[in-house]
């Protein structure tokens, strides 16, 4: 059959006869393809749903773009979301270049752009105009009077503006001004605040419920954010550079008096800021109690910590990568002592462990 491959076409039959799919990033936008020619819906919304839980900055525009083709609105919608969320991070990748005029401006055109100043707009045309400046130039005068916001530009960087884009986003801001429409508007990242969030220390004994506060040093006004799943207590704790949390591991409290240890637990969180709720994500290949996070050259590190097993308590030397893309954790080279009420850093693509001594990881340097 034209259009459907021989992978897709075996599912399609599979779940035909026993109502379940195995759908993986290497074979579900087929089998959406192969659902939408045999008009099955109800695979169309588990492909869909499957790529909405695996977006990424590197997929999130090739699966906006295969959404509009085949006209899945909430598959676009959702994509589209996250695009501008993580909008900084996937305008580097080169599936940015590849979107039509229309649907850059369906992008940028949003008050939704997670973006601090509007410099990084208009950078992000010009980078998609150059991939085919003889093909869009034309485009370039339409695109920056719908998504460039002047008034929120520095003077001296609209100094640099080439004359006639800038008349044309000049004449813009007129039409609008005339209209009544609020073109002026600030984007999301725009508004955000620096915040101060404060993870529960509570005595593992306590009946006291975890609480996680978040103080905006500014305004001085304190908010409660989700508390962690389980009430997990002594978990490692990351915010990434694109200000997304991440905790990993700890115990649960017990509410024995006797108990002088918690069995760790392997759990793995992402915080969902919109939503105010905690995403599970793949759990760690160890359990372990008070492990340091670490962000470096794109992974995230889960660094020693501590377990309660066997003859007692044990420290760790173990380190785990985890692989945003691909969800997964992996075993990487152990540290050369166990460590726990420790430290890590990471700088300039080198993680810095410190207790006591301080190992540099990356060939395990002492300091």
């Amino acid at each position: 059959i034209v259009g459907v491959e021989a992978e897709s076409m075996h599912l399609v039959l599979n779940y035909a006869y026993t109502s379940k799919i195995i759908l993986t990033e290497a074979n579900v936008q087929a089998l959406f393809t192969a659902a939408s020619i045999f008009q099955i819906p109800s695979i169309q919304d588990q492909c869909a749903k499957y790529m909405i839980s695996h977006l990424d900055p590197q997929n999130s525009i090739g699966v906006f773009i295969f959404a509009d083709h085949y006209g899945h609105q909430e598959l676009k919608i959702r994509s589209q979301d996250y695009i501008r969320k993580k909008f900084l991070s996937v305008t580097k990748e080169q599936e940015f270049l590849h979107l039509r005029k229309d649907q850059l401006v369906s992008i940028l055109d949003s008050n939704d752009l997670n973006v601090d100043k509007e410099e990084h707009v208009y950078e992000s045309i010009i980078r998609w105009f150059e991939h085919e400046p003889s093909k869009r130039e034309d485009h370039l005068p339409e695109i920056f009077a719908k998504c460039i916001r002047m008034p929120l530009l520095d003077e001296a960087f609209i100094e640099k503006i080439p004359p006639m884009f800038a008349q044309a986003i000049a004449q813009n801001c007129v039409q609008k001004e005339q209209s009544g429409a609020n073109g002026y508007a600030q984007r999301l990242g725009m508004t955000a605040s620096e915040m101060i969030i404060c993870f529960d220390a509570a005595h593992k004994h306590s009946g006291k419920k975890q609480t996680v506060p978040c103080l905006d040093s500014i305004t001085g006004r304190v908010f409660k954010l989700c508390k962690p799943p389980n009430d997990l207590r002594e978990v490692g704790i990351l915010i990434s550079p694109d200000n997304d949390i991440y905790i990993a591991g700890g115990y649960r409290p017990s509410s024995s008096e006797v108990s002088i240890d918690h069995r760790a637990e392997s759990d793995f969180w992402l915080y969902d800021h919109s939503g105010n709720k905690w995403i599970p994500k793949a759990p760690l290949l160890r359990a372990r109690i008070g492990c340091k996070l670490v962000h470096c050259c794109g992974k995230l590190y889960a660094i020693g910590g501590r377990v309660y097993e066997g003859d007692g308590r044990n420290s760790l030397k173990s380190v785990e990568c985890y692989d945003g893309r691909e969800n997964c954790w992996t075993a990487v080279c152990p540290m050369p002592v166990a460590m726990e009420f420790h430290n890590a850093v990471e700088y300039k693509d080198n993680i810095y462990v410190l207790q006591g001594k301080m190992l540099c990881v990356g060939g395990y340097v002492e300091i």
